[in-house]
């Protein structure tokens, strides 16, 4: 049976449980004549291990089925941002936006939101402020993956779009072990952020992607129909 936490926090989970299993250990031995100091030292290191656990959870996601090319959300959270931008690299055009913040109770793991092959890779240093705000898609630290479809669109060329997971405030370290020429299904994981952030994906103009969901709208990863 698998356990549904994902192997991108082993070293996390590993160093949370031998600080908060060591530090309630020590409280047990070195506090005896003060058991309910004891008794809060071990629960309160009881709540920040599951905090972690938590946090690093993974469960198994089984994509919603349609007509057409159906476009999963690319992570858990709430959908702050359904526009259009005038540019977009790897698009080399105007594309539609949808943007996923993804608070620190969220699954963080990322799902690719349309099957296909990676066909770009970008990683941009930048600063670190609240995801939550617009701007941290142009200031933060990112990471772009360009894919490419087998299926055509309506331009009848193979739909390309843009993913992109964006550091923030609190998240500070972005997971994207894949390269150039690997391929997903819908659905599948392709790594993750690490402690809050926003999760991105880019539609170029005119491929006759439909947005389905809207700002405010809680999305889950790999399981509700983004477009």
């Amino acid at each position: 049976m698998r356990v549904p936490l994902t192997a991108h926090g082993a070293k996390e989970m590993a160093l949370a449980a031998l600080c908060f299993g060591g530090a309630a250990a020590a409280a047990w031995v070195l506090l005896p004549t003060l058991p309910e100091l004891r008794v809060g030292v071990a629960v309160v290191s009881g709540l920040a291990l599951l905090f972690v656990l938590n946090f690093f959870r993974d469960p198994q996601r089984r994509p919603p089925t349609g007509e057409g090319n159906v476009v999963v959300s690319p992570a858990d959270g709430k959908v702050t941002l359904v526009d259009r931008v005038e540019s977009c690299e790897y698009l080399g055009g105007p594309a539609t936006r949808v943007s996923v913040f993804l608070s620190v109770f969220n699954v963080h793991v990322n799902r690719v939101p349309l099957a296909g092959t990676v066909r770009y890779l970008r990683h941009q240093t930048g600063r670190h402020g609240n995801a939550m705000n617009a701007a941290s898609a142009r200031e933060n630290e990112r990471q772009y993956i360009g894919f490419e479809t087998e299926t055509a669109g309506a331009d009848g060329q193979p739909v390309r779009y843009l993913v992109a997971q964006v550091a923030g405030a609190i998240a500070r370290r972005i997971v994207c072990p894949v390269a150039e020429g690997q391929r997903f299904e819908t659905g599948a994981r392709f790594g993750m952020i690490k402690f809050g952030s926003r999760t991105e994906v880019y539609f170029p103009a005119g491929c006759g992607f439909e947005p389905g969901v809207r700002p405010g709208d809680a999305v889950k990863g790999a399981a509700t129909l983004l477009g």
